[in-house]
């Protein structure tokens, strides 16, 4: 016969299981040659190639296993056996008329056909996981699993017509079949699976893989290839089980990945800056899967004499209710909708208007009274638990403040060698506490190319369809699904990225410094008393509306090609934009081209072309550019929800007030106060409970 597959290829197949020795058994797979270890347990099964016996036989494991494994003769005699018998008793014991090999107690596991991996993972054959030893109580749960296990394997090939044709009286089988459901109930109760069945630890193999996992690759301390390979090895050697190999430990990490998280998604700009952005729904999704974390969320406005959250403050008091908080849940579960007409429990019918929760945790809706023929009769406040439950309700719905975060890294101008731009986003609805742990803080994008106003573009696009679309998550706290529907709240950042997002020119702007209201003149007008009465008052306040029509005024400039005019506009209104820049650049370079100005530049026509010409052309560029968004995305909110980057944007308090006048009065101070006068004030201070040294 033709010799097939294998590293020695003059060998036939029994003298290949020869010099395999006892403790391999030749496997044969199509036209390849395999090598199936029969001492390691862990390895039962698995096919490896001829090159790895060596490499395998000389490990730890192998001879640990190979030194508890008890002198069997049987052992010596399958080993002996040549590949033809090994593959007729295979089929033997496939069809019934034999029994399995030895295999010192622990199950086979079954291989398809078109399986060739080396060291892939095998599906079990059965839930049970019997050890090399087992105990008396594990020898009689062995014993009824064998019993079990030979039943629904004879059932397995059963087909419909064969039950229907086993003794058709079926008063006596269905006796027998009670008999062994309730067999059946009593062996495999709770209790029972989980001390000897097979223990979940999904996505995880099994618990060894977990804590292996924690152990070698944990981001909080990284180790290299060769200490998680030292790690593992000395696991093995100490005894212990089902320890995985680095590979493995590589491959749950992926599977992790695929499980657990949303891949992040690639983002093309129309600029051709490209970027990866997580995403939103799915980061929602985790906190309200998390018990710890949406036991931390409120959800509903909070009324009482201490600001102590997000929800107490008079902004947040002040924005729409329907945008707030559009629904409550009521302790037997029936989901309570703003605007919708409800029945308290003494017979009176309302609706709620604004839902608020007071110091006591108590719930209350403020409306109207309705009558009989739904008509107002007043207003009134009801707490929701005297609602009457109903059933078939709908599906709760739950709005999500959402706090954005945009700084640069690396970037200073003292030493700026390495500029990153990241963008984050939190759970507004957490605790305060909570919002300070950094398991609450996820990070939507981070990039070199591209600018902020390009990332937060694609986090108003998430937030928009998520508004529209609301998304359904797990909520640990109700135990039912629920929908999700977040929405910006306000923009955190320091002052030169704070300008930036509210589309400001900056605060070096001697003009209108402020990004949130038109304070400030020119300094012909703060020389003047009137000018100088105006500076002591707030300014009018920006808004979108205002933002928008002044950029809308610097693209027309630009189009017209009218330069002095688009920097004199810019500094009179103190609105300025990344995107709109790169516009007005292009479409100012563009006519310097069409003119002649630019001879060196291959675009530049070879004729002369007519102002009409030029003008059409830049028009035709401009509608291209500006067909999509063109300007700031946190601006267009305003059509979707009540939303005002000027005012949503606080006031950043640490170069404000204490890197600013803060840090240049304490410089004074110790400038001209005496040191000796300077240093008993300060010795002479109260410190106690504070870390003064």
């Amino acid at each position: 016969m033709p010799q097939r597959g294998g590293r020695r290829r003059g060998l036939d197949e029994a003298e290949e299981q020869e010099l395999l020795g006892e403790d391999f058994r030749l496997h044969i797979r199509g036209k390849e040659r395999l090598a199936e270890c029969r001492i390691c347990f862990t390895l039962e099964s698995r096919p490896m190639k001829m090159a790895k016996v060596q490499q395998h036989r000389a490990t730890v494991g192998h001879k640990q296993a190979l030194a508890e494994v008890p002198a069997d003769p049987q052992l010596a005699a399958c080993a002996q056996l040549p590949p033809e018998a090994n593959r007729d008793q295979d089929q033997a014991v496939r069809d019934g008329t034999a029994s399995p090999p030895p295999n010192h107690g622990v199950p086979l596991l079954e291989r398809g056909p078109d399986d060739d991996g080396m060291y892939e993972e095998p599906q079990p054959a059965a839930l049970i996981a019997i050890t090399a030893s087992p105990s008396p109580e594990q020898r009689r749960d062995l014993d009824f699993v064998a019993g079990l296990q030979g039943r629904l394997e004879a059932m397995r090939f059963w087909t419909e017509e064969d039950v229907s044709d086993q003794d058709p009286q079926g008063s006596e089988n269905e006796e027998n079949e009670e008999e062994i459901i309730q067999q059946l109930a009593g062996q495999f109760e709770l209790e029972d699976i989980m001390a000897h069945a097979h223990e979940d630890w999904y996505p995880f193999l099994n618990k060894a893989e977990m804590y292996a996992l924690l152990i070698c690759q944990n981001p909080r301390h990284l180790l290299s290839v060769k200490a998680q390979q030292l790690l593992l090895s000395y696991a093995r050697f100490t005894g212990g089980r089902d320890v995985p190999s680095q590979k493995g430990l590589t491959e749950c990490r992926q599977r992790l990945h695929k499980t657990l998280s949303a891949p992040p998604m690639k983002q093309v700009r129309g600029n051709g800056h490209i970027f990866f952005a997580s995403s939103l729904a799915a980061g929602l999704a985790r906190e309200f899967a998390s018990p710890s974390a949406r036991q931390a969320m409120k959800l509903v406005p909070q009324q009482g004499p201490e600001i102590s959250e997000l929800q107490d403050g008079q902004l947040f008091h002040d924005l729409d209710a329907d945008l707030v908080c559009p629904c409550v849940v009521t302790p037997g579960g029936t989901s309570l909708f703003i605007n919708e007409a409800v029945k308290l429990k003494n017979g009176d019918s309302v609706m709620a208007e604004r839902w608020i929760e007071r110091d006591d945790g108590q719930i209350w809706g403020s409306g109207q009274r309705l009558d009989q023929a739904g008509k107002k009769q007043g207003r009134c406040r009801f707490r929701v638990q005297d609602v009457q439950d109903r059933t078939g309700s709908a599906t709760p719905l739950f709005s999500v403040p959402i706090l954005l975060q945009c700084d640069d890294l690396s970037g200073a101008r003292s030493k700026r060698w390495n500029l990153h731009y990241q963008l984050c986003w939190q759970n507004g609805a957490l605790s305060h506490s909570e919002l300070a742990r950094e398991k609450n803080i996820h990070l939507f994008a981070v990039t070199t190319t591209a600018q902020p106003l390009e990332l937060v573009a694609e986090l108003v696009h998430q937030l928009k369809a998520t508004f529209e679309r609301p998304i359904k998550v797990w909520d640990a706290s109700l135990r039912r699904e629920v929908l999700v529907r977040p929405f910006l709240y306000l923009v955190l950042a320091d002052n030169v990225m704070a300008s930036a997002l509210c589309t400001h020119v900056g605060t070096g702007n001697n003009t209108f410094p402020c990004r949130i209201c038109l304070y400030g003149r020119t300094k012909k007008d703060r020389r003047t008393a009137a000018g100088l009465q105006k500076l002591l008052k707030a300014g009018e306040a920006r808004s979108p509306e205002k933002t928008i029509g002044a950029l809308k005024a610097l693209r027309d400039l630009a189009i017209d090609g009218k330069t002095a005019q688009y920097f004199h506009k810019q500094r009179e209104s103190g609105v300025k934009d990344q995107i709109v820049e790169d516009i007005t650049d292009i479409l100012f370079e563009l006519r310097a081209i069409l003119s002649g100005r630019v001879p060196a530049h291959p675009g530049t026509p070879a004729r002369k072309m007519k102002k009409l010409a030029i003008d059409k052309r830049i028009q035709d560029e401009a509608e291209v550019l500006c067909s999509g968004d063109w300007y700031n995305a946190l601006l267009s909110l305003q059509d979707v929800y009540d939303f005002d980057v000027h005012q949503q944007s606080p006031v950043e308090v640490l170069h404000s007030l204490w890197l600013g006048p803060a840090k240049y009065l304490t410089a004074a101070t110790v400038q001209l106060v005496d040191a000796d006068v300077l240093r008993t004030h300060l010795e002479s201070l109260n410190t106690d409970g504070l870390d003064c040294g």
